[in-house]
């Protein structure tokens, strides 16, 4: 079960045994991990959810609207926070997110992917 705070960016990710408060502006991406999902945030704290990746996706188009579509689908293991691309290498094969601070995190993705992504935000300057 998924409740919402309508004053912030939050989410509520409810099941059984737990209750997780995720705030979406400090969130970096969320990862599949078969039929379910973790979310990283910029202070580093990782969580585990009870849903598939399609099912954030979801979550936050219901929720935010169009105000949800800074969290882009790449590839089919993440969901990553425009906001926090800071560098996309498709040589190597990997994105950088960053909030300009203390959180980086290195992801690995396919090379199309990248292309992909990399084009999206240079045509539509996302």
């Amino acid at each position: 079960m998924v409740n919402h705070d309508k004053n912030r960016q939050l989410i509520y990710f409810n099941s059984r045994d737990r209750l997780i408060r995720i705030d979406l502006q400090k969130t970096m991406y969320f990862e599949s991990y078969g039929n379910y999902s973790y979310v990283m945030t910029t202070d580093n704290q990782k969580a585990y959810l009870n849903i598939s990746l399609s099912q954030v996706e979801e979550v936050i188009g219901k929720r935010f609207g169009k105000s949800g579509n800074v969290f882009l689908r790449i590839g089919k293991r993440f969901v990553v926070n425009s906001s926090y691309i800071y560098q996309i290498d498709i040589i190597k094969q990997c994105l950088m997110l960053s909030d300009m601070g203390q959180a980086c995190v290195r992801l690995s993705v396919s090379k199309n992917a990248l292309v992909l992504l990399k084009k999206l935000l240079v045509e539509y300057n996302v």
